[in-house]
């Protein structure tokens, strides 16, 4: 955080602009007359830290006062050498086998989270290594998206209808196991024979284990369709950020305020 904060204020001659640098490098500053500490915190987080904590050079007033003493001419070449540090992606031309009519695609649900964990950086062989905040930020949760994908090829899942069709049929199999683990439970009340109290607490130990394997599909098929959104705009931020897209803005705003 404290790396970012410099590093906007290096190239902003008012707050403004160093409040929108922030929120390029995937950092959300919040401060109004109502709050009483300006905090900052990621746009993929929601625990926000306070600034003071970060040092006095960190407080708002000082980054306020750090920004309004920079002299244009440095900040000038300051983004002069940023841009030139940050270079645009190589385009490849990748040979496959075929036609796009012919070749096999995996689509819907399934294959936006494929796609986003080569994004990710997680799928091999060749890995891609994440451009945007947002990307690096999500790599953190990187085995539970692949929990996601792995569950959607076992049961073959493709989109949100068939994620939900899956939750409701292993809440059902849940029920059922857990009355049949209810009846074995009471069997074992009863037992006295010590083979069939044996028998009886190692049929109720495999129930337990499937309950308990049911209860984690459904977490990590729940947590497929509440991050499916999330995901995608992972992906179009991560798209943009290989297409250069930020580097054209910045580049854009340069070239305007040199006009003016």
């Amino acid at each position: 955080m404290r790396e970012a904060i410099d590093k906007a204020i290096s190239l902003s001659t008012n707050f403004p602009t160093f409040i929108n640098l922030m929120k390029q490098q995937g950092y959300i500053i919040s401060y109004s007359y109502s709050r009483k500490y300006p905090t900052i915190r990621s746009v993929n987080s929601q625990k926000a830290v306070r600034l003071y904590r970060l040092g006095e050079d960190y407080e708002l007033d000082r980054i306020v006062q750090r920004v309004n003493a920079n002299d244009y001419k440095i900040v000038a070449v300051n983004r002069e050498n940023h841009l030139i540090t940050m270079k645009s992606p190589k385009h490849k031309r990748i040979p496959v086998h075929g036609t796009k009519r012919t070749a096999r695609k995996i689509g819907g649900l399934y294959g936006l989270y494929l796609h986003y964990l080569y994004l990710l950086g997680y799928r091999p062989k060749k890995k891609h290594k994440p451009l945007s905040h947002e990307m690096r930020e999500a790599g953190r949760m990187c085995d539970k998206y692949s929990a996601c994908a792995r569950l959607m090829a076992r049961e073959r899942l493709r989109t949100d209808e068939d994620v939900s069709a899956f939750i409701t049929d292993s809440e059902h199999k849940m029920e059922e196991l857990s009355e049949a683990r209810n009846k074995v439970r009471n069997k074992l009340r009863r037992a006295s024979d010590p083979d069939q109290i044996e028998q009886l607490k190692a049929e109720r130990d495999g129930l337990t284990a499937k309950i308990s394997k049911l209860r984690k599909d459904i977490r990590t098929a729940d947590f497929t369709l509440e991050r499916s959104t999330q995901v995608r705009d992972d992906i179009k931020t991560e798209l943009e950020h290989c297409r250069g897209d930020h580097i054209k803005a910045l580049r854009k705003d340069h070239r305007d305020r040199e006009e003016r």
